[in-house]
This record gives structure tokens, sequence and C-alpha cells, in this order.
């Protein structure tokens, strides 16, 4: 018989890194396993309008239709998190049991448990940290075997005000480690959980979104960014790097961006103070993104923080040189054969690094082989392969 999967994520049909990893993995498996997916936003009627292909064989449910809502807390439970948001009052062992009632509920643990043992579900996959912890939390409770599987870094995770599992160190401990096995993007933060959470969790990288013969020319005079135009991607560094660019350099480059989001107004704004109109242009995302990055010649990267950015390993593939804030999430796939990195936050540094590359064609030329030679290691089947041993250790050992 047919073993089932069972993926529990946010959503699986808008435009994030998220979403297309989880369809990524979700479409590999369907070829062995019947694969159904629970997404906290109700997906379209019309599978053209996700935001990422998904196997016709791929039953993708609303998480309202389980639970009776997307997982909302009443007045108490918001008033609580604030409280522990703002004092960290509940982040102590004493209180982890606590907290998991708290940050998950047991009317929805409930629900969740019935729905997974009366569908028979041999494997129960929670996507990001949120729906890994609640997954943790009905481990003990229910007939599946459980995977995690964090999408962003330790440091985002833990240590950004108010994001995921700030002031919640052992709310996640207990919940993840319940687990069968919890998944993050690499071994720093492999060696974090271990150091800071004593778990033993496994890592794999994230896969290069597509494959590509085709590279960039490396001719063109235009930098690219692409990504969600949110507060951590700091597009606003960018441009003010962009705009340094300028004055030290001679080098007639513009900067294309690529994305939306929230943040849009205040990089317009920025950019009519610093009159650069003409010369940065943003265009909203697209599906098929391959032909910004060939007729692009560097990708500029401003993140906080990252999980794996799956936009690297665009640029990696496509044969294009980065020129970036050094973060931790970069260093699996970055290095000087195909970047160059600076200091979080030195704008200076970045636009000094900017004008390099634009005035350098064979060092462009040098850091795009690099490029495309590292991106063999995220190849889509190399990570199959990875999913698929780690799965059948969790199923059959």
């Amino acid at each position: 018989m047919t073993k089932k999967i069972l993926f529990i994520a946010h959503s699986v049909t808008r435009f994030d890194g998220a979403a297309r990893m989880a369809c990524f993995l979700a479409n590999h498996l369907s070829a062995t396993y019947q694969v159904d997916i629970i997404s906290k936003f109700a997906p379209p009627i019309d599978r053209k309008d996700y935001a990422y292909a998904l196997q016709e064989s791929i039953k993708v449910i609303a998480l309202a239709d389980v639970i009776g809502n997307q997982f909302e807390y009443n007045i108490w439970e918001r008033a609580v998190m604030k409280l522990n948001r703002l004092s960290g009052v509940l982040d102590k062992e004493r209180f982890a049991d606590f907290c998991v009632r708290l940050y998950s509920p047991i009317r929805y643990q409930k629900k969740l448990i019935q729905f997974i043992n009366k569908n028979g579900y041999d494997l129960v996959i929670g996507v990001e940290g949120f729906f890994s912890a609640i997954l943790g939390s009905i481990a003990e409770k229910i007939n599946a075997k459980t995977i995690g599987w964090q999408h962003n870094s330790f440091e985002a995770y833990f240590e950004v005000k108010d994001l995921w599992f700030w002031k919640q160190k052992y709310y996640a401990k207990t919940t993840l480690g319940k687990l069968n096995r919890y998944v993050v993007l690499n071994e720093i933060d492999k060696q974090k959980f271990s150091d800071n959470l004593k778990l033993d969790v496994d890592y794999i990288y994230n896969p290069r979104s597509f494959d590509s013969v085709e590279t960039s020319m490396l001719e063109s005079n235009s930098f690219l960014a692409v990504g969600r135009f949110a507060p951590e991607k700091q597009f606003d560094k960018l441009i003010e790097a962009y705009n340094k660019f300028r004055q030290i350099s001679n080098a007639d480059w513009k900067l294309h961006m690529v994305g939306e989001g929230a943040e849009l107004p205040i990089y317009k704004n920025l950019i009519t103070k610093f009159h650069l109109e003409q010369e940065i242009i943003i265009h909203p995302y697209v599906q098929d993104i391959k032909p910004y990055y060939y007729n692009a010649s560097c990708l500029l990267m401003t993140s906080k923080f990252e999980g794996f950015a799956l936009v690297v390993l665009e640029a990696l593939t496509t044969g294009l040189p980065i020129v970036a804030f050094e973060i931790p999430a970069y260093l699996p796939a970055l290095d000087n054969s195909n970047s160059i990195l600076v200091k979080m936050d030195d704008i200076n540094a970045l636009a000094a690094a900017m004008k390099t590359v634009a005035e350098n064609s064979d060092l462009r030329k040098k850091l795009g082989k690099g490029a495309k030679e590292k991106s063999e290691r995220f190849s889509p089947n190399k990570i199959h392969s990875e999913w698929d041993e780690l799965i059948d250790r969790v199923l059959y050992v």
C-alpha cells in the first residue's frame, strides 16, 4: 500500500521561498507517496492561480477546514503572548509545558490529531518553525512519524525581536525535541541548535530552483536585486549604496529591482530623494525570473538575515557574480570565487564592492565562472536524494 505524507504549511500558493520549497519537495515525493498539503491560507480554486506548480495528484486542504479557522488565538492568549514578548517571563524551562498549551492550544491539537489519525498518514512534515512546533506538540499523540523543516536562520528565529521564537526558546526546545527529526538549512545552524538548545538536528540545503545551460554574458551595465520588499531585505540600504556608487564611480550602471511588498513606498521615496528615477527601475515579481538574471551582470544582496537564499542560488545557476552583506546563511554558497562579501550594514564598503565589479570585466567573468561551478552543489537531484535518505530513515529505521 502506498504510504501517505502530509505537509502542514502557511501557504503553497503565495510567492515566497518556503512555499516554493514545499512545492518542490511535495512534487518530488508525489512520485512515490500519496501527498496532501494543509495550507493556512486557503488555496485558489483554479490551480493556474497558484504561485508554483503542483502535481494534480496533490490535494491542498485549507487549514480552516480542519480546525475551524486559520489558527486564531483568543484575547487572553494574545495578551499573555504579548507579555512574554515584552518581558520573556515565560521563557524558562519550568514554564515550557504551559507555553506548549499557550502557543499550541489544546482545542487545535485535538482537531489536528483527529484529522491526521483518521486519514492514516504515515509521515507529517511541518513547514517552517511555527508549524514544526505545532507538530511537535502533538507528535506523541498521532500515529505518524514527524519531521520539522526550518526555513530561516537560527538568528532570525531566536534573536530577532518579535519574530518566530523570540522569547520562546524553551517552547521551541520542548516541541521540536519531540519530532522524529528537525531539518535546518545549513551546517552552521545545525551547530547552533546543538550549542544553544542541545538538539541534534539534520541539515539539507535548499536546491537551486531551476536548471540553466544559459548564463549571463556579464556585459550589460546592470545590477540586479530580487526579493520581497520587506524590512529584513534592507533594500533601503541598497538604494543608499547605489547612490553612493554613483558618486564614486564613472561606470554608468543601472539598478533593476524585482519584487513586491509593503516597503515599496519607502523605496520610491528614497529613489526620488536621491534623484535616481532614471537609474533605478522597479519591476513586479514574475514567475519566469530567469531573463532578469541573464540580462544582469551582478546580483546585490543586503538582507539582514536569510534562511538559505533562493535568489543566491538562482544567481549562481546563471553564472552571476554576487555582492552582498555577509551573513551566516550565505557561507555554504558564497566565497571569494564567486562573490564579494562586506561587513553587515557597511554601505560605503558595499558601494566600493559594486564599483570594483562594475569597473573590472575580467573579475566579473572570473566570479561568474566560479558561481556556475558552485551551483552544481545545489542541484535538485542531489537535494532530492538527501530528502529521500532522511525520509527512509524516519519511516523505516
